[in-house]
């Protein structure tokens, strides 16, 4: 069970850390030579703040079956932290400062700690949210051990703890970096603060000319896979609907199963047609006149578990297919010759 921490206020702490480093210079003049008051601010500090890291952690992976890279990057945290937590430790001893002091615990940090009511919703939080808000907190609990690192990078002088304020600065602001691309996947495609809904409309609706040719985009039955330019995928969950995309054709056509939102261009491009979709019992889903994109397709999200017909009419002539959305179903039909 976790422990409620008392508070003192930052100036009070701030002060009995100088006394307590001014101490330890007094008893150990070798070890005052090589470090001071910024080194053991930075190390009495760091030791709470990994410590609840690591507390944080250990809820998330204690959760159940929460997404697999916030469970990896929760245990990367902990394997990073604890043994820094023992080396601070150990350099407090050698400062004869002492690491179990109370003072440690008794700070107001700041510094991107969490409140205990912080940690209580986090403890709360069930399998559907915790992986969101332990991001979310974490993201906030490495900008404030970024900031207290390049505060010792500025000031302190002990060779060690600068290499390791360097270290966790490098480090925490890559892991940074994955918890916002965990937060919102397709920030890093453009499309930030989208659904993958919605970006699959955008992409899908996006001219010919204004296109990246750095990222492809597959439309699978249930998850679009984004491949970048340097050929990292990542595959992102489709919500209820299922996303059907076809290309009526007059006189030329391309095969496809999976729609790409990025490749696939139809032969009728930004052209009305006539489209009617009935499901199995006759009910009809879809009954308008759309405008197929400047690539030639035109985009229906529809119920999954659907078997229907689809009718398509233009300029006098028309198709009739079938379709079902299933999940080993095609999401791009491409073989609606028009006659």
């Amino acid at each position: 069970m976790r422990t409620t921490r008392a508070l003192l206020t930052t100036s009070s702490a701030l002060t009995a850390l100088l006394l307590l480093a001014g101490c330890a210079g007094a008893d150990t003049p070798a070890a005052d030579a090589a470090h001071n008051d910024a080194d053991v601010m930075f190390a009495t500090m760091m030791i709470p703040h990994h410590e609840q890291a690591i507390e944080m952690s250990d809820l998330v992976l204690a959760a159940g079956e929460v997404d697999p890279e916030v469970a990896m990057l929760a245990q990367q945290i902990k394997d990073a932290q604890g043994p820094e937590i023992e080396t601070l430790r150990g350099w407090l001893e050698d400062w004869g400062a002492d690491p179990s002091s109370d003072l440690m615990h008794d700070m107001d940090h700041g510094d991107g700690m969490m409140s205990e009511s912080d940690m209580d919703e986090l403890e709360a939080a069930g399998q559907d949210e915790i992986s969101r808000l332990y991001l979310e907190q974490m993201i906030v609990h490495h900008e404030g051990a970024i900031d207290m690192a390049q505060t010792e990078l500025e000031e302190g002088r002990f060779p060690a703890a600068l290499e390791m304020a360097e270290a966790i600065v490098d480090a925490q602001t890559e892991e940074i970096a994955t918890m916002r691309e965990l937060l919102d996947p397709l920030a890093s495609y453009g499309l930030g603060g989208l659904t993958v809904e919605e970006a699959i409309d955008r992409l899908e609706k996006t001219p010919l000319d204004g296109r990246s040719a750095d990222l492809i985009a597959s439309v699978r039955p249930g998850e679009v896979l984004f491949t970048s330019a340097d050929g990292q995928e990542r595959s992102v969950p489709l919500g209820e609907d299922f996303y059907l995309s076809f290309a009526p054709y007059v006189d030329q056509t391309h095969e496809c199963y999976f729609h790409s939102l990025t490749t696939c261009v139809g032969e009728l491009r930004n052209t009305e047609m006539a489209v009617t979709l009935t499901d199995a019992g006759g009910a009809v889903i879809v009954d308008e006149v759309l405008t197929s994109n400047d690539n030639g397709f035109i985009g229906l999200w529809l119920p999954r578990g659907t078997e229907g017909t689809l009718t398509v009419e233009y300029d006098g002539m028309s198709v009739v297919a079938d379709v079902s959305t299933g999940a080993d179903d095609p999401t791009c039909l491409t073989d609606l010759r028009l006659s």
